[in-house]
């Protein structure tokens, strides 16, 4: 969905590796726009495990939680976990392009590179 709306997506199969595709890219001088987290990962690191270590570095960086755990404390005040906001799963390109428009403005998932 977010290359159909323009954007440069990389993925990482846990907390683990996005962490450090996040702290390569923030060295390289080529930060991430955002980011989309998974609230559980099976046998891996998680959102919630995550948020807490990457807020030690990346304080102004716009991270997404996203589950389809709709009961979960941390999809009903993401804020209070360190995330910008949530998205609930399953979702659909206009939700998305929504959620983009709220936090980064009118142009947000009009086909703009990022």
């Amino acid at each position: 969905m977010l290359e159909t709306m323009g954007y440069s997506v990389q993925y990482a199969s846990d907390g683990s590796e996005a962490l450090e595709m996040i702290r390569t890219a923030t060295a390289r001088k080529e930060p991430f726009f955002a980011v989309i987290m998974d609230l559980t990962i099976p046998g891996g690191m998680g959102g919630k495990e995550v948020i807490k270590r990457l807020r030690k570095t990346e304080k102004k960086l716009k991270v997404f939680v996203s589950s389809g755990y709709s009961d979960d404390p941390v999809l009903a005040h993401p804020s209070s976990y360190g995330f910008t906001d949530r998205i609930g799963k399953p979702f659909i390109k206009n939700e998305l392009a929504s959620l983009f428009r709220r936090h980064f403005g009118g142009t947000a998932g009009a086909g703009v590179d990022r």
